[in-house]
Order: structure tokens, then sequence, then C-alpha cells
């Protein structure tokens, strides 16, 4: 273990989140969600800087990291269960295909640690209970 900030660290953990970042994976607070709904089309990725190219403009909505809220919001808990409630509105409210949505969810660390361990694309490194 690393101790950084106060917190200690699994050194795995410390590399699998490099390997992330290099496959374009990202934390659920820097991650921009974009959709239209009753379609296929979601993405998930970064959230724009002045400087760099719209990447979200295809989508009719946008979530994630466009709100100042999740960016700021320090509760864990909070964020996780601010993801579940945008993953379940945008696929039940928005009738945005479920398996699109998964797949474009995949790209958000903390989706991919709390899924159920059995469903492709979990990452749980043993840990059953969705990393809690």
């Amino acid at each position: 273990m690393r101790r950084l900030l106060g917190l200690s660290i699994p050194l795995r953990r410390l590399r699998q989140d490099l390997v992330d970042r290099k496959r374009g994976l990202m934390k659920y607070q820097d991650a921009l969600v974009a959709w239209t709904p009753r379609t296929d089309k979601i993405d998930v990725g970064p959230l724009i800087s002045e400087d760099a190219r719209d990447w979200s403009r295809p989508y009719s909505h946008t979530g994630g990291a466009a709100y100042v809220a999740l960016r700021e919001c320090k509760n864990e808990f909070q964020r996780d269960m601010m993801m579940f409630i945008e993953f379940h509105s945008i696929v039940v409210r928005d009738r945005v295909d479920i398996d699109a949505a998964h797949k474009a969810f995949l790209k958000i660390d903390e989706y991919r640690r709390r899924i159920a361990p059995d469903i492709k694309g979990a990452d749980h490194d043993g840990d059953y209970m969705g990393g809690w």
C-alpha cells in the first residue's frame, strides 16, 4: 500500500488507474455524459475545455461533469448515487438503448467498480460488494 494524501491506496489500484486513463477511462467527476433520447446514441468523454473541440455537439443532452455540483461533490457515496440515478434516467426516462448506455458508462471507473461482478466489464479486484 502507498500512502497518498493520508489515504492508503493499493499500488495495484494506482497502476490500474494509470492504465485506465491511457485507455480513455475516467472518474465520474471528470466525465461528460452526452446522449440523444430514444436512440442508441450515447458517449462518455472528457469535460470540454474552452480551447477543445466540442465532441458532445451531435448529442441533444449532456450530464455528468457538465454539472458543477458533481464536480465539487466531496462525498463518494453521493457521487456514486448521482451516477446511477443519471444512468437510470438516461435509460428509463430518455429511452436510450440500455446496452449502448452500459457500454458508454464502462468508461467511468466508479461504474465498473460498482456494478455486479458478473456483468461484462465489471472491475472488482475480487471484491463482490461493488467496492463497499
